[in-house]
């Protein structure tokens, strides 16, 4: 009698957890984003970006690479960073993403603007992956339009604690370049401030 109890325990336990991760392989398959969000609520970083990561793969939308990119820490994880924000940045469909954000009455409060926010994050994790170069060449294209008040120079300058002189002479020499083909007084003044900021790294 007791090895019969303990054998239809140990068969309901393994109808139990085969049904569960018939479960769990079915949301990673179809429902990958259920998933990343559970994993983010009980505090697992790399699985929910796993799922995020999925997530996209599954849709191919730029709002799920959105996701990744306002989710993934620039500093410890900046090779996913660098990857996912340069695939955002340079989407087709990038303008109008930035635009709907900020347009968002959900999004409101911000001081930045959501191109302001990518491009600056990107510049951040370009520095924490590859340097200080890295990091000034996506600021270079994140600028070439206009030099606004939370630039990505702006960004890196106030996002990374670790610059270095040698940093901070290469910002103030990147901005000062830049300087020079301003028109705007309002766009010179921001570009000054950064370049004060830069060179007075100790």
């Amino acid at each position: 009698m007791t090895k019969l109890v303990v054998k239809t325990v140990l068969i309901t336990v393994a109808a139990i957890i085969l049904t569960l991760a018939a479960v769990y392989l079915c949301l990673a398959l179809f429902f990958p984003k259920t998933l990343a969000k559970g994993w983010e609520a009980v505090g697992s970083y790399d699985l929910s970006m796993k799922y995020y990561e999925k997530q996209y793969e599954k849709t191919d939308d730029i709002s799920d690479l959105s996701v990744i990119c306002v989710k993934v820490n620039t500093e410890k994880d900046a090779t996913r960073a660098v990857k996912y924000l340069a695939l955002l940045t340079e989407h087709s469909e990038f303008s109008d993403l930035c635009a709907a954000e900020d347009a968002n009455p959900a999004s409101g409060g911000y001081v930045f603007t959501a191109y302001e926010f990518y491009f600056g994050k990107y510049a951040v994790a370009a520095y924490y992956k590859d340097g200080i170069t890295a990091a000034v060449n996506v600021a270079k294209v994140a600028t070439q339009h206009e030099y606004t008040k939370y630039n990505a120079f702006y960004v890196i300058l106030s996002g990374v604690e670790t610059l270095s002189v040698a940093d901070g002479q290469a910002i103030a020499a990147a901005v000062s370049e830049i300087k020079s083909g301003l028109t705007e007084q309002k766009q010179i003044e921001f570009a000054d401030r950064d370049i004060a900021r830069a060179n007075g790294i100790a």
